[in-house]
């Protein structure tokens, strides 16, 4: 799926953003609304106390929400 010719990242790109929201909220363990914006479940996650600094570059996929 690397290969741009054949997958649009946009085909992709939406289901890793929905793939990593939705596991994300889950490690919450908290009633949280789907939100699409990786950036607050980030901070969310951040606020609970993890370590969120290998992630950061993942707010890019918040693009890719519907």
């Amino acid at each position: 799926m690397l290969d741009g010719e054949i997958f649009e990242e946009v085909v992709w790109g939406f289901q890793l953003q929905q793939a990593v929201e939705k596991a994300w909220l889950y490690l919450l363990d908290q009633d949280v609304h789907f939100t699409h914006n990786l950036t607050l479940v980030l901070q969310l996650l951040q606020d609970h106390g993890l370590d969120v600094k290998a992630f950061l570059p993942l707010e890019t996929d918040t693009d890719f929400a519907a």
